[in-house]
């Protein structure tokens, strides 16, 4: 539940409060719930396994459980890159992945000349000033400006899906991109749906 509300808030309201608040943040729709945990499954990649870190868990802003969060799927940083490096990802959740879903993440990545939404990175910046997170909130309101050199952003299309998704990254994989580099990550989970039916199965109980 890290990813929805925060260990450290639920840690403070006690189990009955606790339950009570997981339960009515649980989305409730297929859909949402899909992408839901698409989202959550590509953030700890990014955590764990690559050299970004992700600023803010943003599924914890969300203002209905059973609407997408608008904006970018993703924005992640490589603080370890001077000039810091910003990576824009796009996530997808299918049982049956094809070929427009790729298409649809790549050109949302391609979106306001490759770069994150201005309102995006306001978006997150003003929760860090929030939390008192004032350096980090500072790197992301310096990429807004719209000169952000492409050299300095990674795009990113994660999926999860019940098929195999690498025939669908061989084409777009191959395109000429704006940016310095565009990755293709696919988790393959061959009985998708009853995956994501458990999991919130589990968490709601």
């Amino acid at each position: 539940m890290n990813h929805l509300i925060g260990d450290d808030i639920l840690g403070r309201m006690g189990f009955p409060l606790a339950a009570a608040a997981v339960r009515n943040r649980l989305p409730t729709e297929k859909r949402i719930r899909s992408g839901d945990l698409g989202e959550i499954i590509a953030t700890d990649y990014l955590i764990h396994k690559a050299e970004f870190t992700v600023p803010l868990l943003r599924l914890r802003y969300k203002d209905d459980r059973n609407m997408s969060m608008r904006g970018d799927d993703i924005i992640a940083l490589d603080l370890s890159a001077t000039p810091v490096r910003i990576l824009k990802g796009e996530v997808k959740s299918r049982a049956q992945l094809a070929g427009t879903a790729i298409a649809e993440a790549c050109h949302a990545l391609a979106s306001h000349g490759g770069r994150s939404k201005p309102s995006s990175l306001s978006f997150l910046s003003m929760q860090l000033r929030r939390q008192g997170s004032d350096a980090l909130a500072s790197v992301l309101e310096s990429l807004q400006e719209a000169d952000v050199d492409p050299g300095r952003i990674v795009h990113l299309v994660f999926t999860l899906s019940g098929n195999i998704p690498t025939p669908y990254f061989t084409g777009p994989a191959a395109e000429q991109v704006a940016v310095s580099e565009r990755r293709f990550v696919g988790l393959r989970v061959v009985d998708h749906q009853q995956l994501i039916a458990r999991v919130f199965a589990a968490l709601n109980a």
